[in-house]
């Protein structure tokens, strides 16, 4: 598979029994999950946390067609690292892991309450709110509020 035909995030190295999810979705991590497949076009939010009770960590994408992002948890440094983060090698041999992990991963859940709430904003809208660094989490608060 060169291209997946919508947006695919891949879940690499996450901990099992984390939650991780996307929207208003929730899935707990094991060693079978590698990501979330057939992402619709548009704004999304994918989100980590350890457990029901921690702080959950967060970033918004604006999915396009055939996008691929990658999430690699860097147990060293105790952190979610995303994209460019990881850096190219890992990217490259991520992506070619696609194939094998398709079948592993969950399709996107069709949610008409996040197309709701998103139907009116545009992802420039989203990174003008946003803080720098582009990252979010359940305690953090917005650049107005700063």
């Amino acid at each position: 598979m060169n291209t997946p035909p919508r947006t695919t995030i891949i879940f690499s190295n996450i901990p099992q029994d984390w939650l991780v999810g996307i929207d208003l979705q929730f899935f707990n991590t094991n060693h079978i999950l590698k990501g979330i497949k057939l992402i619709p076009d548009g704004i999304h939010i994918v989100h980590f946390a350890k457990d029901q009770s921690s702080i959950r960590h967060g970033f918004y994408i604006n999915a396009k067609e055939a996008d691929v992002i990658i999430c690699y948890w860097d147990a060293k440094d105790e952190k979610i690292l995303v994209d460019d983060e990881i850096g190219e090698l890992n990217i490259t041999k991520e992506t070619s892991k696609l194939s094998d992990y398709y079948s592993f991963m969950i399709s996107y859940p069709p949610d008409p309450e996040w197309k709701n709430l998103t139907q009116y904003i545009n992802f420039g809208q989203v990174n003008y709110i946003l803080p720098r660094g582009k990252r979010i989490d359940s305690v953090l608060t917005s650049s107005d509020e700063n």
